[in-house]
Formats: C-alpha cells, sequence, structure tokens
C-alpha cells in the first residue's frame, strides 16, 4: 500500500539521491496526480510494505514574448495537441498542474502559470513571477527579435524574485522551422551567461517538450531541498533563514523563573528569622 504525503517537510525515507532521477516516470494525462509506484508490494515474509512519498508543491512561470509559442508548449504538454491556426494571444495567465515522480520517495507537484507576453499586460506578468520556484523563458528560434527581448524579461525577472533562489530555463521553441535566425551556440552562450539551461523544443512536434519539464522538476526540487538542508543547519547553530542570530526566548524565561524562586525562597527566609528573634 501506497501513501502520499502533500506537505514540505523532510522526508523520512532513504536520503534524496542525485542518481535516483535516472528514470524519470513522466504522466501524460492532464490535470492528473499519480500514486507513486512499487516495484515489490510484499517483503519476504508476506507483509505489505508502505512507501512514503513526499510531494513538492512547485510553481512554474512561462514568460516571454507574445507569439514565441509558449501556449502551445503547454497544450502540447497538458493534452498532446498543436493548433496550427492558433492566432489568439494570451490575456493576463492561464494555470494548470499536473504531478510527476521523481523518484519512488519523490513527486512534483508542477503548478504551471501561462502569461501574456503583450506589453499592457507586462506589469500583471511580473507579479506572477512572485513565489516562483522555476520560471521557463521562451523566445522564437525564427524570430530575432524575441531573442533581442530576452535581456528585458531578465531585468523583470531580477525586480521581483531572487535569482539566487529560482531555477532558470532558456527555451528556444519553433525548432522545427528551418529558418532559425539564432544558432544553437548563441543561444546556450545566452544561457550560461545568465545562469540558465538551456532547451530547443517544438510545441508542432512535440520534441523535448517532456524533457523540458522533467529538467525543471529536478531542478527545483533538488534547489528546495538544498535551501531546507540549509536552513535545519543554521538552526542547528542558533540562526535563522536570513542568517540572523535566534535568541533563546524559552531559556531567557525559565532563567528568570528561577530567579523568583529563588528570591521568594530568600524573602521566606528572612521573614521567618525575624519572627524567631521576635519570640525569643
Amino acid at each position: 500500500m501506497s501513501s502520499v504525503k502533500k506537505n514540505f517537510s523532510k522526508s523520512t525515507n532513504p536520503e534524496f539521491n542525485e542518481t535516483s532521477f535516472n528514470n524519470i516516470d513522466i504522466q501524460k494525462s492532464h490535470n492528473t496526480e499519480i500514486e507513486p509506484a512499487s516495484t515489490d508490494e510484499h517483503n519476504n515474509s508476506g507483509s505489505d510494505i508502505e512507501v512514503n512519498t513526499t510531494t513538492y508543491s512547485i510553481k512554474i512561470t512561462i514568460i516571454g514574448d507574445s507569439y514565441v509559442g509558449k501556449t502551445s508548449i503547454l497544450k502540447r504538454y497538458f493534452e498532446n495537441i498543436f493548433e496550427k491556426d492558433a492566432t489568439s494571444a494570451t490575456v493576463s495567465a492561464t494555470f494548470n498542474n499536473k504531478t510527476i515522480k521523481i523518484d519512488p520517495y519523490t513527486l512534483a507537484d508542477l503548478k504551471i502559470w501561462d502569461t501574456a507576453g503583450q506589453e499592457k499586460y507586462r506589469a500583471l506578468t511580473k507579479s506572477f513571477l512572485n513565489g516562483s520556484n522555476g520560471i521557463i523563458i521562451v523566445f522564437d528560434l525564427s524570430n530575432e527579435q524575441s531573442f533581442n527581448n530576452l535581456n528585458s524579461w531578465i531585468d523583470d525577472i531580477k525586480n521581483v524574485v531572487d535569482i539566487k533562489k529560482v531555477e532558470m530555463i532558456l527555451v528556444g521553441n519553433k525548432s522545427d522551422l528551418p529558418n532559425k535566425k539564432i544558432s544553437y551556440e548563441q543561444a546556450k552562450k545566452f544561457a550560461e551567461d545568465n545562469n540558465m539551461q538551456y532547451q530547443t523544443v517544438s510545441a508542432k512536434d512535440g520534441v523535448n517538450i517532456e524533457t523540458l519539464f522533467e529538467k525543471m522538476g529536478i531542478a527545483c526540487v533538488k534547489m528546495i531541498i538544498k535551501e531546507q538542508k540549509k536552513i535545519e543547519e543554521l538552526k542547528e547553530k542558533g540562526y535563522n533563514e536570513n542568517g540572523e542570530r535566534i535568541s533563546n526566548l524559552s531559556g531567557f524565561k525559565n532563567n528568570i523563573d528561577n530567579e523568583k524562586i529563588i528570591i521568594s525562597e530568600i524573602n521566606d527566609n528572612e521573614q521567618n528569622n525575624k519572627k524567631a528573634k521576635k519570640c525569643c
């Protein structure tokens, strides 16, 4: 029997291991939560084995110019379809989610926001970046201007989130087209200069779509676990997550209470001594 823990707490299962990412099991159904698989339902004695898993809730925001294919990427990922004649741009933002398996003990609930690329919605799009664990920046490989505008999108990110605490992947969409204006080397260098991974995809053909979200899910879970471990280590040393010394208020209170008891006992002794002197 398997059970799922819907929380952010540290798993009691075997320590999360990066090598366990090798055989990722991704579910393709839309808006689906999966049950972790168990390769052995019974142990040697014949009793049931309960596999405890930890689910990490991960917010992913997709940004980029209009018509670079952000919505098409998500339609391919969630519904496995491509709308060839789609011409309308996303207004405001849309939301989808899917739970994927990272390893037998770890799940990632991907909560994905598709945002508008039009300038008039830029302020609203920036607001969706708040609280993101991962950000996917999309450009069109056949549109040089969409690549040139990447610096502006990165500036928006830096103004809203701490880029040291968020995973970013640069995505070159429409890799199926022959008239590419941006080379792989050019985009790869830009990504490296901005501490991002780089991935080419084709929403039309479905190439590398699942690989993209698999990479993001893995990177975000690793980052979250690393941050949790860092916070735990700081707490053990008496600091909070901002590196500030934590006051031992409970210990301070106990000391005060103990001092009150001692003072009360001294006063009682003095009163008893006075009474003894009077009677003698």
